[in-house]
């Protein structure tokens, strides 16, 4: 096809498009799509208690104060037990990937405080 002929049918096109238009709004069709009327419901939801807490002391303060803004303390109580360096990785991830927002000098001191906790000690 040449290129006239191209141009003559995109023009043929285009006017068969306006002139269903046009014929669309005369016989009284909205211009858009009615939408059907929503109602939305508010729903209540009630969430089980906390029970697990870390424990007291300066390594429950540590993980309170760097890991229960997103985890709850049940979440980290429940974990399998890791070695020290699996630890290590764990919470060089949550800084590097995650951006906890804990200096990575603070890294020993998370994972001693993990180490401590009743799943994670040495049977």
């Amino acid at each position: 096809m040449n290129r006239a002929a191209l141009l003559l049918s995109t023009m043929a096109a285009l006017l068969l498009a306006a002139v269903a238009w046009a014929v669309i709004r005369q016989a009284g069709a909205p211009a858009r799509p009615v939408m059907a009327e929503v109602s939305l419901v508010s729903t209540a939801i009630t969430l089980p208690e906390e029970h697990a807490v870390f424990p007291t002391g300066a390594a429950g303060e540590l993980l309170t104060n760097n890991c229960a803004a997103c985890h709850s303390a049940e979440l980290i109580r429940t974990q399998p037990r890791l070695s020290p360096e699996a630890w290590a990785a764990e919470v060089r991830k949550m800084r590097e990937a995650y951006h906890a927002p804990y200096p990575a000098g603070d890294d020993p001191a998370l994972v001693a405080a993990l180490l401590t906790l009743p799943g994670q000690r040495a049977r």
